[in-house]
């Protein structure tokens, strides 16, 4: 069945009409944000909103720390700054950047998953295609800088008291 409405009032209505009858597998499709149209439809809420949030926000101190790490380790020694800027900083910079670049990784082989455990063609040739296409290059450098190259953090020679 298909249908079409003038206003979100009216979408929003027939939608609860179509839940209240029992039907519990159909969809509706809008160019804006209908507010409500979850409710009507009969979603529930999920945990997926703070699970985007959390790796959003994983991904963004891992490329703070990053990115400072990158200006702070030369200039701890071209300025002898030593004495502000501790090995127990950087200790505990590498055990921050350690743990969010891994759940940066972990983001990528679930979706690597998905692609495959999903069966579905589409989603699979994005990936394939991410990842073999024309970009590979960016797509490995990607998943190099954020997974492979922190794993060096677990060395004291990186990161421990011999760093200084």
């Amino acid at each position: 069945m298909l249908a079409e409405f003038d206003t979100p009032g009216d979408l929003l209505h027939a939608a609860r009409k179509v839940r209240d009858a029992g039907d519990t597998e159909f969809d509706s499709f809008s160019p804006f944000p209908v507010h409500g149209i979850d409710e009507a439809m009969g979603i529930k809420r999920t945990i997926l909103p703070v699970l985007i949030f959390g790796g959003g926000f994983a991904g963004a101190i891992f490329s703070g720390f990053a990115m400072v790490f990158t200006l702070l380790i030369p200039a701890r020694h071209l300025f002898n700054l030593k004495h502000i800027i501790k090995d127990e900083h950087v200790e505990a910079s590498c055990k921050i950047m350690l743990g969010t670049g891994m759940m940066v990784g972990l983001a990528y082989a679930t979706e690597f998953f998905i692609a495959w455990y999903s069966g579905n063609m589409f989603e699979s040739f994005a990936f394939i295609n991410r990842a073999f296409g024309p970009f590979w290059w960016a797509y490995f450098l990607m998943v190099s800088c954020n997974v492979l190259v922190p794993q060096v953090f677990w060395t004291t020679s990186a990161c421990g008291s011999s760093a200084s």
